[in-house]
């Protein structure tokens, strides 16, 4: 197994990557076994890898392999309609379409990140107490 060692994938790439990929390509095409390992947390890096014609079987994200959510891959990020909403909770207005505020009570219980990018993923929760 040949592994080409990166932080990651973006939507937009260096010559680095772009030469990774080239070399990967060059790999699957002669059916010799080669990998890229992306050693930084990217949240689109399973999706950079389908608009670059990664296969999953060439790109191993280590966040992925240290949780062992491998089997997670492909699924997709979350959606704010899948985000759970207690009866009651209501959205505050923030004027950002990216951070949206939620409250309970009058009390902001939580903060959601939608990447605007993505068709409305969701990037990050925090939770208030």
């Amino acid at each position: 197994m040949n592994f080409f060692i990166n932080g990651g994938l973006a939507r937009t790439n260096s010559g680095v990557e772009h030469a990774i990929l080239k070399r990967l390509q060059l790999f699957r095409d002669h059916d010799v076994p080669a990998m890229l390992v992306a050693t930084d947390f990217f949240f689109d890096l399973h999706r950079n890898a389908v608009i670059w014609g990664l296969p999953e079987s060439q790109l191993l994200g280590l966040h992925d392999w240290f949780i062992d959510a491998r089997d997670f891959v492909g699924q997709g990020a979350p959606k704010l309609s899948d985000y759970p909403m207690p009866a009651g909770m209501v959205e505050l207005q923030t004027g950002n379409a990216q951070l949206r505020q939620f409250a309970f009570d009058g009390q902001t219980t939580s903060l959601i990140d939608v990447n605007a990018d993505a068709n409305g993923d969701i990037y990050a929760v925090s939770y208030f107490d």
